[in-house]
Order: structure tokens, then sequence, then C-alpha cells
């Protein structure tokens, strides 16, 4: 079952995003816009967004290593892809390392660090969390 992310849940999404080595930092910050995938009291995945009016970054996006290949991310995905665009969130952007190809095929677009919007460059995710070498990503919605 897909819900909305509350307080009691920020030690469990932190300890699933630090397993599978991605920030975790600041998810706490962000927590409003957060999903989870959850099945008999256990969170099995999780998803969130950052808001800035028409630009939004996708992050945090990550599945259990148990039960990945069985659709839970792209569940996800689309549920906060479609939440992103009631909120009047025209882009969405990825920072990733390993996920490209996973971004490629739901029609997100490779751009140059620099491109990237102001609201986004900002982010603890952009300036601080993700390594340089993180590939930034786009997506124009609805897409």
């Amino acid at each position: 079952m897909i819900r909305s992310a509350t307080l009691h849940d920020l030690g469990a999404i932190q300890r699933l995003l630090k397993s599978e080595g991605l920030p975790y930092e600041d998810c706490g910050s962000h927590l409003q816009h957060f999903l989870v995938f959850e099945t008999a009291q256990q969170i099995l995945a999780v998803g969130g967004l950052e808001v800035y009016a028409q630009h939004s970054l996708l992050r945090s996006l990550v599945v259990a290593t148990a039960y990945q290949g069985q659709g839970l991310g792209n569940t996800l995905y689309v549920e906060l892809k479609n939440r992103a665009l009631s909120m009047g969130v025209e882009q969405l952007f990825v920072l990733t390392e390993t996920a490209i190809q996973y971004f490629t095929k739901r029609g997100f677009k490779q751009i140059d660090r620099g491109n990237a919007p102001d609201s986004i460059k900002n982010t603890k995710q952009f300036s601080l969390l993700c390594p340089q070498t993180a590939v930034v990503m786009r997506l124009s919605i609805p897409g």
C-alpha cells in the first residue's frame, strides 16, 4: 500500500536510504512530500519530492534490495509524478549516479549541471549531499 510518510516513519526511511547508499540527512525537512510503500508495517520502498513552484526535485526513490524488480519503484514514481503535476509542477529533476537508464526509460533527459534552475541548484541534494559526479536529468510534465 502506498501512503504519505509520517514523522513516525522518518527513522525507517533514513535507514532504508542509508542502506542503499542514498543521501538521507535532510529528508525530514521534506517529509510532507514523501511516500512510502508499506506492507505488514514494513516500509519496502520510499520516494519524495522537493517542490519549488513549477520545479521539483524527485529524490530518495529507493526499494529495499529484497523487493527490487517487483515494480514497487515504478509504482511510487508514477504516484510522485502525478502528485507533482497536481501541485502545478512543470519540470521534474533528478540527480543520480546509478539510475540513469531507469530515468531515461521514463523520459528524463540529461542536462548540464549549470542548466538546472536556481531552485534546484540551491537544494542540499544538489549543493551538498550528492557528489558533483551525479548526473542531472529533467522531465517536462505531463510527459
